[in-house]
């Protein structure tokens, strides 16, 4: 094993994804989501709305290099909904808006469907990324 992240800004990654074996993504605490062109040798911070934040990123999917999301928790213990957030190929947004309950995963084959954690099933219109149902 090698050592490839040292930045103790942040602790804990949660979920990586590809779009090639080259171009990763991975998603963690404080919002963060970095970024390696090289197959993971060496890792770039991407700027996004909640960077630095008290929100979680859990898990992250796409379609294509061009076409991302990334969910995680709520921004403040307070906040029971989900962050969403799309990557465009150039810059993240907030995706479509925040679920009503948590969404801690991110699955897709053709639509991103997210699988969410609350008791209650959520009505999230079609096309959105976090579309939560009880288990």
């Amino acid at each position: 094993w090698t050592k490839v992240w040292n930045d103790p800004s942040i602790l804990r990654f949660h979920d990586l994804w590809g779009s090639s074996d080259t171009n990763l993504y991975a998603v963690g605490e404080a919002g963060a989501i970095v970024h390696s062109t090289n197959g993971g040798t060496t890792w770039e911070v991407m700027d996004n709305p909640v960077k630095g934040s008290t929100v979680t990123l859990r898990d992250i999917w796409g379609s294509s290099a061009s076409d991302i999301f990334a969910v995680g928790d709520g921004a403040s213990a307070t906040d029971y909904g989900s962050t969403i957030l799309h990557y465009d190929g150039s810059a993240w947004s907030i995706g479509l808006g925040k679920a009503s309950q948590d969404c801690p995963a991110c699955r897709g084959m053709e639509q991103p469907d997210c699988v969410g954690r609350g008791s209650l099933p959520t009505f999230v219109p079609p096309g959105n990324p976090c579309r939560s149902r009880t288990a």
